[in-house]
């Protein structure tokens, strides 16, 4: 969230709207950088991006993901767009594995997934992961991809 207004002679244009709708309405050609950082849970955008943006071999994009799902899998649940992308994790629910671990690992897997469904090869990926402080805190997961088209 920007702390300062905008100003109307700043040289970028500022969008203040839900961000499924943007991406409903937008050209998403028109840009080539996402960040999805919708109140911890980026992969309902990620997937509507996949839905609408297709890349050209070879075209270069970059997805940064802000994902607190990390609240959830402490319960045990996998959200919908987590199964959207890679199915029901063997772990989840068994109290087996720590649950920031298994969020990183689950947040790997769901930019693989995302990646093969857009039709592009990763060529960095950076994913760090953490606990947000205080009373109630959560798993959270930072990470960047960028990629390039690899299908027509």
């Amino acid at each position: 969230m920007d702390r300062r207004p905008w100003r109307s002679d700043e040289p970028h244009h500022r969008l203040v709207l839900d961000n499924l709708a943007a991406i409903e309405r937008l050209r998403l050609g028109a840009y080539n950088v996402y960040d999805c950082d919708s109140y911890g849970d980026p992969w309902a955008s990620a997937l509507a991006i996949a839905a609408k943006r297709t890349w050209a071999p070879g075209e270069v994009g970059a997805l940064v993901l802000t994902d607190g799902t990390g609240r959830q899998l402490r319960y045990g649940a996998l959200l919908k767009n987590h199964e959207r992308l890679i199915g029901r994790h063997p772990d989840l629910g068994t109290g087996t594995r720590d649950v920031l671990s298994l969020t990183m690992e689950i947040h790997s897997q769901c930019v693989g997934a995302w990646c093969k469904r857009c039709g592009v090869e990763a060529t960095w990926y950076h994913r760090a992961g953490g606990y947000t402080g205080g009373v109630g805190s959560q798993n959270m997961v930072y990470s960047a991809v960028v990629f390039r088209g690899i299908t027509a």
